[in-house]
């Protein structure tokens, strides 16, 4: 099961509810002001969506990748710049509900707070799931081995990698089949 049953049913409640409450609060507001006042702000919501859209993309582009030249971990500025998104098609989406959402997902404080705790859920989450999918280290039996390998240590030595090795460029001697 890709999504949880209620996660489900609230997004198909939402599907349907949310173009309804849309067309009764047009309704309502264009009564109120107007027709072409109320097609004029639905419209200018469009253009603002398609203009956040076209420039703030290139913004979080510059600041993820400022991130990353820090060297911390992007996911903040990964989640501003899919609430800007979100904003940018909530405004390009006709109706005064989602205008409404997507101009304060245009707030900076409104926005960075979203992502920072959408950041604190997904990090601790993450670390979580890291800590308990760490294989444990088995202790070696071998007593021999812990003390050379203390005994390099402490000499400064690097770490000791058991493996088996074969020179590919020495020519193939007798009872050693060619590869």
């Amino acid at each position: 099961m890709l999504v949880p049953r209620t996660l489900g049913l609230a997004i198909a409640l939402i599907a349907v509810a949310l173009p309804l409450l849309e067309v009764a609060v047009m309704i309502k507001v264009g009564s109120a002001i107007g027709f072409w006042p109320a097609l004029t702000i639905i419209m200018s919501t469009a253009v603002l969506g398609m203009w956040v859209l076209q420039t703030h993309g290139f913004v979080m582009m510059r600041r993820f990748s400022q991130t990353l030249d820090a060297g911390r971990p992007p996911l903040e500025p990964m989640i501003e710049g899919v609430l800007l998104f979100l904003a940018a098609i909530l405004l390009i989406s006709p109706g005064f509900i989602c205008d409404a959402v997507g101009v304060v997902l245009l707030i900076p404080p409104v926005r960075q707070g979203i992502a920072k705790l959408a950041h604190d859920r997904l990090w601790g989450a993450a670390a979580e799931d890291v800590r308990s999918a760490r294989p444990q280290a088995e202790p070696s039996d071998d007593e021999d081995d812990v003390a050379e390998r203390e005994e390099r240590r402490a000499r400064g030595a690097g770490p000791i990698i058991e493996g088996e090795f074969e020179r590919v460029d020495d020519p193939p001697r007798k009872g050693r089949e060619k590869r």
